[in-house]
């Protein structure tokens, strides 16, 4: 395992053996957890004081159906209790980032080796005189002594050398207090998750082809409440790899109509589902995802010019596309020929010069001005430009868009190719490049 030589986030370490099943751990972390106000006992507490079985919550009734099965079954072993005033469990309400860390960490490596392993490579591990161990330690140390009394300092400190450590804590502050009491998002969590099963219980979780297509708010923003200016879509999201690999593995499966909502704070019911999927392969979802339509064939494109020798199309041109229908040959809003349309006018087309075929990703030979420029073309419409023209294509829609909001992400062009991101610091929209380009 390569470590991070920067200091940062920390594992729990466990001093005592764990006497629990895996489900039981998971459960005193997740029903002993008291809201920020009163105070959050300690994970090392947690682990190993008495637990006390509630045969019924107060407020059972609110349990919904698609969670009750993994609640139920946490307290039908005695591991669970409810808040201690009330004996609630309250599944609606928020988790903080320790607490859901502290979850999925204990859930994934029940018996601490895989954590101990960790700990022994950043103590071995020397920089500048110190070990990465201490350097983290020494790091983090006031948001060490402002969460759980300084007793998490561990599972914070060791967080920065896996991928769950998902934030800067000393700039995400909730109510003055450190960010690991922050509640965590449903996206921050996905990282959380899908990191833990990987690093900790050795999993590798797959990213299925296509997978976005079961992902409703991939790029459609399905979220009615506001989520102080951050992207609602999970593609506009950081941790949109990390639900993919949740969705693929059939850990999460989003709402009744299939929206994940990144940006939601978790709820503690969906935290418990998550997790008890996440350690129980066989209660995930079965996955099915319908075959990814092919592209248009930009081979089957005839162009109708009158001068044999020209190579290059002109405005007035005709082409037959791959659907069939002719069009005429036309500049769009970048200037460039053809745009927004599914045909690639340079593929399958012989250079003057050397009679050679151009494919996607074959540089030109200088025939027609662009040697050195790649020929791109859009996997899923069919439409091919040059390089350079693809950048003037972005550069048209950027400056074309109303002002946004810091961070708001939206997708234009034709199948929503380009990603535009409002960035008030660097004066509107920037966009970003699409894998195949």
């Amino acid at each position: 395992m390569k470590l991070k030589s920067t200091a940062a986030y920390a594992w729990q370490k466990i001093e005592q053996p764990m006497h629990t099943l895996t489900i039981k751990a998971l459960a005193i972390c997740l029903g002993m957890s008291v809201v920020f106000g009163s105070g959050v006992a300690p994970v090392k507490e947690l682990m190993v004081q008495e637990v006390y079985a509630a045969t019924q919550f107060a407020d059972d009734a609110q349990i919904k159906d698609y969670s009750r099965e993994p609640i139920e079954s946490l307290v039908s072993i005695g591991s669970i209790k409810g808040y201690p005033e009330d004996n609630t469990f309250r599944p609606s309400g928020t988790i903080s980032r320790i607490e859901f860390l502290s979850m999925a960490a204990n859930a994934a490596d029940p018996s601490g080796q895989a954590r101990a392993k960790i700990f022994n490579e950043a103590r071995s591990s020397v920089e500048e005189g110190m070990n990465l161990y201490d350097g983290a330690k020494q790091a983090m140390a006031d948001d060490i002594a402002d969460v759980w009394g300084g007793k998490a300092e561990e599972l914070i400190v060791l967080s920065n050398f896996t991928d769950v450590g998902i934030f800067d804590s000393g700039a995400a502050k909730h109510n003055g207090r450190s960010g690991w009491l922050a509640p965590i998002t449903r996206a921050e969590a996905a990282q959380m998750l899908a990191a833990c099963v990987e690093e900790l219980s050795g999993e590798q979780l797959p990213i299925k082809d296509n997978i976005e297509s079961i992902i409703t708010d991939w790029k459609q923003d399905n979220s009615p409440e506001s989520t102080s200016g951050k992207s609602n879509t999970v593609a506009g999201c950081y941790e949109s790899d990390y639900i993919k690999k949740l969705y693929s593995s059939g850990i999460a499966t989003g709402d009744e109509d299939g929206n994940f909502h990144p940006q939601y704070n978790l709820k503690r019911c969906d935290a418990a589902v998550l997790i008890y999927k996440a350690i129980h392969k066989d209660k995930r979802a079965t996955v099915n995802i319908a075959a990814k339509p092919e592209a248009p064939k930009p081979a089957n494109t005839t162009l109708n010019v009158n001068d044999a020798n020209r190579r290059d199309a002109i405005a007035g041109d005709k082409f037959v596309a791959a659907d069939g229908k002719t069009y005429d040959v036309v500049a769009g809003k970048g200037g460039v020929l053809c745009e927004g349309m599914p045909i690639a006018l340079d593929l399958n087309r012989a250079l003057t010069k050397v009679n050679e075929t151009l494919e996607n990703g074959v540089t030109s030979d200088g025939t027609v001005g662009r040697l050195g420029d790649r020929y791109l073309v859009n996997p899923s419409t069919g439409e091919g430009h040059f390089r350079d023209d693809w950048e003037k294509i972005a550069d048209a829609y950027a400056t074309d868009q109303p002002n946004g909001k810091q961070g708001e992400v939206i997708y234009v062009g034709l199948g929503g190719w380009l990603q535009l991101e409002f960035d008030e610091g660097l004066g509107g929209w920037m966009p970003s490049d699409p894998d195949w380009m």
